[in-house]
């Protein structure tokens, strides 16, 4: 019995979304990410909940397009190894650090780069990181 009542939680919650997805019903706004906590049944503190809600409204207000770029950019991550994303994360939280001049600076400075000159920033950035991943 209690190795089916995961099978019935995921099929009461992820197949009705995945139906109304393929339907376009206004259910199908449900990030993905989402499913995956109410499936495991973790149980969430209120901040969390919060932050959730929060993160929702953000989805909801995405275009298809932008949804779409959202999720392929979620299985791309998905596929890295666990140094990747674990890369991928200090990365994160080294450019929410900045400040937001320094990330328009950051930005401007890749969107003018040269393909090459886009390479050569990244190997000066990894010859800089610590190699301990």
């Amino acid at each position: 019995m209690n190795a089916v009542r995961p099978l019935v939680i995921l099929f009461l919650t992820v197949m009705p979304a995945m139906q109304a997805q393929q339907h376009e019903h206004p259910a199908a706004t449900a990030p993905p990410a989402a499913l995956g906590r109410i499936v495991h049944g973790n149980p969430m503190t209120p901040e969390q909940r919060q932050r959730a809600q929060v993160r929702f409204a953000r989805w909801k207000e995405l275009s298809p397009e932008q949804k779409d770029l959202a999720r392929r950019r979620w299985q791309h991550y998905r596929e890295l190894t666990p140094e990747q994303q674990a890369r991928v994360r200090e990365n994160y939280h080294r450019f929410k650090k900045l400040t937001p001049e320094q990330r328009h600076q950051l930005r401007e400075r890749w969107q003018r780069a040269t393909p090459e000159e886009r390479q050569r920033m990244l190997e000066r950035r990894r010859a800089r990181q610590p190699r301990h991943l």
